[in-house]
């Protein structure tokens, strides 16, 4: 081999490191993006999860003290009423935060899904391979 054959093939060589990485940081976006999916799925399980278990939660607590009013012979009265109602409101107001928290986390984990873009890392590996390329073909020439 002469020492223009060396040229060119030393080019190729250097174009090929940054356009390989871009195809590597391509896979490993989306692997990442995947992965995102994946939480933000089950960011919504739990979420519907903590629900649930919070709406059980309540009507446990108001049965409860419906059948401790009950066994002491304490039938319904305004205050009685109004103090279920209190837990009913208090219950579904730390309900609705720890659920609304909870999308929250799912939202966020879908923003960074989104944010992950295979065909950026490509274009970057060709980018940064550029300076080579051009020397390539101007060596060919």
């Amino acid at each position: 081999m002469g020492a223009a054959a060396l040229g060119p093939l030393a080019l190729v060589s250097q174009a090929a490191g940054p356009i390989f990485g871009g195809f590597a940081a391509a896979s490993e976006a989306r692997q990442m993006r995947q992965q995102e999916q994946i939480n933000a799925e089950w960011g919504k399980i739990r979420a519907d999860q903590s629900d649930t278990a919070a709406r059980v939660g309540l009507e446990e607590d108001l049965g409860a003290y419906r059948a401790a009013m009950s066994a002491n012979g304490a039938g319904p009265s305004v205050a009685t009423l109004g103090i279920l109602d209190e837990v009913r409101k208090i219950r579904g107001r730390d309900r609705r935060i720890e659920t609304g928290n909870r999308n929250r986390e799912v939202f966020d984990a879908r923003a960074r899904a989104r944010s992950y873009r295979p065909g950026m890392e490509i274009a970057r590996g060709f980018a940064r391979a550029g300076p080579s390329l051009f020397q390539l073909y101007g060596s060919l020439r």
